[in-house]
């Protein structure tokens, strides 16, 4: 639980910190530049396994950068609101900083124990009063997240972080429950897989038009070239994988093991769901800059691990991998 902690938010806030300071090298102002820097702290578990696809993690690895990317997440949304504020009043408040993230943190995790417990008693009642209950069971299951999200953050405290607790305490249930009711534990993973796989494939899809309307309208037809965005994209992911790299040899995983972690903290749908949802705090000319160097940073994120785990992973000769 520590060495989980300290990923999801030591790891973000020096990242944070580190990446910031590098990026405002580049004569970015220092607000924009710790704004970039905090969208690009989440990781996404499913963005990494893409890349590592056929290949094999190890184990300590592959399970530590799947609990980060479901914690760091709240600790990057977090520290992306402090960021803003900070870009709209001119100066940064760490005070009010810490206390959000310390309510939004501890407030989630109440929230999302407490309503998981009452759609798990919910659940087993349908279950023991009703008749066929297939259908409702999946509806619910489908719902639950959307509700638990929702109701967090009305009361103020992080939607994603009441969402993830929530999710642990009802995939443990739902193992435990799995052999008397097969079929719908079956199909709820599929349907799991069938969601995940849209709405990541949607984000790709939006960032494409919105990569189009800039480069053709603003670059070509403005005349508005500002290639910085180039450099600050390769250089918070290069900051990025040098603080991953050493807090792996901190936390003693070995060299390889260190690069593993380093090249396995990759980003995608959820750091570009980020960068749009700041767009209504920005300028029309910072929004263009965000979307360009977060689209640098995600490309290079996919496509330097795709090439590098193919050196340093054994590839997956299990029957399920083939």
């Amino acid at each position: 639980m520590a060495l989980l902690i300290s990923t999801a938010v030591l790891l973000v806030v020096a990242s944070l910190v580190i990446a910031g300071f590098a990026v405002s090298l580049l004569g970015i102002p220092l607000a924009i530049a710790f704004v970039l820097a905090a969208i690009s702290t989440p990781t996404d578990a499913t963005a990494t396994e893409t890349v590592s696809e056929g290949r094999i993690v190890p184990e300590r690895q592959e399970k530590l950068l799947r609990m980060e990317s479901l914690f760091n997440d709240a600790s990057g949304i977090v520290l992306l609101e402090a960021m803003v504020l900070w870009l709209r009043g001119g100066h940064f408040q760490y005070q009010v900083a810490l206390l959000n993230f310390l309510r939004a943190a501890v407030g989630g995790v109440i929230v999302g124990i407490a309503i998981a417990l009452l759609m798990i008693s919910f659940r087993r009642g349908l279950r023991n009063f009703a008749g066929s209950t297939y259908n409702a069971q999946i509806m619910l299951f489908l719902i639950t997240p959307f509700i638990i999200y929702f109701v967090a953050e009305k009361l103020g405290v992080s939607g994603i972080i009441a969402v993830v607790c929530a999710g642990l305490m009802q995939n443990s249930e739902s193992s435990r429950s799995r052999f008397d009711h097969p079929r719908q534990y079956h199909n709820s993973l599929v349907l799991i897989d069938l969601v995940r796989d849209i709405l990541n494939n949607l984000i790709f899809v939006v960032l494409g038009v919105m990569i189009v309307r800039i480069v053709r309208v603003d670059l070509l037809v403005a005349n508005n070239v500002d290639l910085r965005w180039l450099a600050a994209g390769f250089l918070i992911y290069l900051v990025t994988l040098a603080v991953r790299f050493a807090y792996g040899v901190l936390v003693k995983m070995g060299p390889c093991g260190s690069v593993i972690f380093a090249l396995g903290g990759v980003h995608g749908a959820i750091t570009l769901a980020l960068v749009f949802s700041i767009a209504a705090s920005l300028t029309d000319q910072q929004f263009q800059f965000v979307v360009l160097t977060e689209t640098m940073l995600v490309l290079l994120s996919m496509l330097v691990p795709s090439v590098v785990f193919r050196f340093i992973l054994q590839p997956d000769l299990s029957e399920g991998a083939i």
